[in-house]
């Protein structure tokens, strides 16, 4: 089930509490935070409480708020770095800083600046005194809050002086406001379309959660005192009593629980006395009243005595060490404590203080960032024809590589390689196909052509700036490289393709199946061998979706699997598509499998589930309706589809479907393509998910070798 704020992407530039608290709350709760930090980093990863931990740049106190965040590094003070961050923007919801006021204008990166890029944007700043006032400028910290808040004022015993709460009260009332406020915004942005600022004042918040004694002083002109340990109440048994060898909380508001407690303590003559008759005469004798219960409660332990008044419905609570309490057997029944796997071994870490029914938060390790090369980030082509938006990474003038995608993936399939080549020096690219993402969605067949789909590379190229480009393909995105090559062979320095070969008469069954190995693919049983399911679609095209779009979620799951070595020499379940009435058995959607980790991952699985359940699955089948327009369009290709260019291909091993190693689906490839490199990779159809560092690997090693003008410069 998707967590609240699965899909909303938070750039997290908080540093110290208030912050990361703030923005921790939506990542337990789904969000994709991407911190900001500088070389250094936040400075909390050095807390001293550990030296151990510090030393890691993980102490306890960073931990505690910044899991489920990922981390990238930037160095503010570089127009390059200012750059990434303007493309970060355009495919975020929400900027989140806590900087003093002035730091972001004059960065470039204030809430005017980014709106202009992205007008969606929520924009949220988090300071001590707000953006206005005459306080405005001054620095805050968690002390000077409490202090000023009057939060001190009431806090402590009288004989001691105002005293400060034991943890970072106002940091983290600044926190939990501002995490309310942004997902107010994120949620009225859904009814007006717009961003907004959001504003939070740490002062404000502190006031806001200390509203009862301030209105009493407002309304009532009752001035506030310290209290101690006693309520707000103002009742004499709500209040902290010696006990035993320690000390034990009552909260007795009521008669009934004054009765009870007297009985409880064995004091059941003291109701009879006229000091105690009613709450303004044991208010009036509140010392003689604390000697009779305390008197009473030193017979026992606070815990004893804990479970005797619990047990007569009388309110109270002993007191418990940070230590103590994190072993009670009730948060072993909750998700508070939730134990996490990271580099160093398991460990503790706290998470949301509420469970949700469906999609409850949850907290992981944080992820430390990459290099600032490394940053991915989304970016948006229109015209007047189409719509391409795509994720990026690397120096905008470094050579180009685009990788292209197929059914039914997104750009995400490609989040492996768009980091490990940006490092290497290139511009790195994955384009959303039309009908995916947030590209263009179009509800007819023919809109899904080869020729069409084509076009919107080359206007994604144009748009670029580039004349040429390395290009990536994968399932229906390799004819689409294909025909890139054969029909606009002066706009590629060279093309890849993972499992999918070259047919230089078009990609479209009534070239597969000659070559089907009827060895495994009888004639008689598999007429169509493992192209079966393509005709499937053509003849059932309204069932195909239907069963799709029954379950995204589920149908990405069933998918998304790696390869195995079990199945060589097997028919694919792709072949007896027709007979079974559908992709998953004519059941009418896809059955509900565990997850495969090594393919895709649960934060990936929210991102493609919701793509596709907002565009549907009209868009990716339709790529299958256009054999003969795909066929008509082949005939045009230059040189009659002969490739002079430097190709590759990896060959998946275990990939049944377009099985590649042992029979002759490649044997054209291999006849069309005259500077030919082949590689066998040892996985499964998803192969740039599955085995990512054998096939970064190859493909930097042929564009090493086989495109030395596309490789960066030194």
């Amino acid at each position: 089930m998707s967590k609240p704020f699965a899909g909303v992407r938070i750039l997290d530039f908080t540093r110290y509490l208030a912050g990361p608290y703030g923005t921790y709350q939506l990542a337990l709760l789904g969000a994709d935070v991407v911190k900001i930090e500088s070389h250094e980093g936040d400075e909390t990863r050095i807390s001293p409480a550990d030296p151990k931990w510090a030393e890691r740049k993980m102490a306890p106190s960073f931990l505690s708020m910044n899991g489920n965040k990922r981390s990238i590094t930037l160095d503010l003070r570089r127009k390059e770095a200012i750059e990434v961050v303007r493309r970060l923007v355009v495919g975020a919801d929400v900027v989140w800083e806590n900087f003093r006021g002035g730091v972001m204008d004059r960065l470039g990166l204030g809430y005017e600046a980014l709106s202009a890029i992205n007008p969606r944007l929520i924009y949220c700043g988090v300071s001590g005194f707000g953006r206005t006032g005459p306080e405005k400028a001054t620095a805050a910290f968690d002390g000077k809050l409490q202090a000023m808040s009057g939060i001190m004022s009431i806090t402590g015993e009288p004989a001691s002086g105002p005293t400060r709460a034991g943890f970072a009260l106002c940091d983290t009332i600044g926190g939990i406001t501002a995490a309310l406020a942004v997902a107010s915004a994120l949620y009225q942005r859904t009814h007006t379309g717009r961003g907004q600022r959001v504003d939070v004042a740490m002062l404000d918040a502190a006031l806001a959660f200390i509203a009862g004694p301030v209105s009493e002083y407002t309304v009532a002109g009752v001035e506030q005192k310290q209290i101690g340990n006693g309520s707000v109440s103002r009742k004499p048994t709500a209040s902290r009593f010696r006990c035993g060898n320690g000390y034990i909380v009552l909260a007795v508001l009521t008669e009934k629980q004054f009765t009870g407690l007297m009985k409880a303590l064995g004091r059941a003559n003291a109701l009879a006395d006229p000091r105690f008759k009613d709450w303004a005469a044991r208010t009036a004798n509140e010392p003689a009243l604390r000697e009779i219960i305390e008197r009473a409660l030193a017979s026992d332990d606070p815990r004893t005595w804990e479970a005797r008044l619990t047990a007569a419905d009388v309110p109270c609570g002993s007191i418990w060490k940070v230590d103590e309490i994190v072993g009670h057997p009730q948060l072993e029944h909750r998700d508070v404590l939730q134990t996490i796997d990271s580099r160093y071994g398991p460990m503790r870490l706290v998470g949301a203080g509420f469970r949700l029914e469906h999609g409850s938060p949850g907290t992981a390790w944080p992820d430390r960032g990459r290099p600032m090369k490394s940053a991915v980030t989304e970016g948006l082509v229109k015209t007047d024809r189409h719509t391409t938006a795509f994720l990026e990474a690397g120096a905008p003038d470094a050579p180009l590589i685009v990788f292209v995608h197929g059914w039914p993936e997104l750009s995400l399939s490609w989040r492996h390689q768009l980091p490990c080549f940006a490092d290497l020096g290139f511009r790195a690219i994955a384009p959303d196909m039309r009908g995916y993402g947030r590209s263009s969605v179009y509800r007819r067949h023919e809109d899904y052509a080869l020729e069409h789909v084509v076009a919107d590379m080359i206007e994604l190229l144009d748009a670029l700036g580039r004349e040429k480009a390395v290009w990536v393909g994968h399932d229906w995105g390799s004819p689409v490289v294909w025909s890139l090559a054969s029909h606009h062979p002066e706009r590629c320095w060279g093309v890849a393709n993972l499992c999918v070969p070259y047919l230089a008469a078009g990609f479209s069954p009534r070239n597969l199946i000659p070559l089907v190995d009827r060895a495994v693919y009888p004639e008689a049983q598999y007429p169509a061998g493992q192209w079966d399911y393509m005709l499937f679609y053509e003849e059932s095209f309204e069932k195909a979706c239907a069963a799709f779009d029954a379950d995204p979620r589920n149908t990405v799951k069933a998918l998304f699997r790696k390869g195995s070595p079990s199945g060589k020499g097997k028919p694919s379940r792709t072949a007896q598509t027709r007979k079974d009435g559908g992709w998953f058995g004519g059941t009418g959607r896809a059955p509900d499998v565990p997850i495969d980790a090594d393919v895709v991952t649960a934060e990936e699985l929210d991102t493609y589930a919701g793509g596709l359940t907002r565009n549907g699955f009209f868009g990716p089948d339709s790529w299958y309706m256009n054999a003969a327009r795909n066929l008509a369009y082949a005939t045009r290709a230059k040189d009659g589809g002969r490739l002079t260019l430097p190709v590759l291909f990896l060959h998946g091993a275990y990939d049944y479907t377009c099985e590649t190693v042992d029979s002759r689906l490649a044997e054209p490839m291999r006849r069309d393509c005259r500077n030919l490199t082949e590689v066998v990779v040892p996985s499964g159809h998803w192969m740039a998910q599955e085995k990512p560092r054998i096939v970064n690997a190859a493909l930097a090693k042929w564009m090493a070798t086989q495109l030395p003008e596309a490789w960066p410069a030194p």
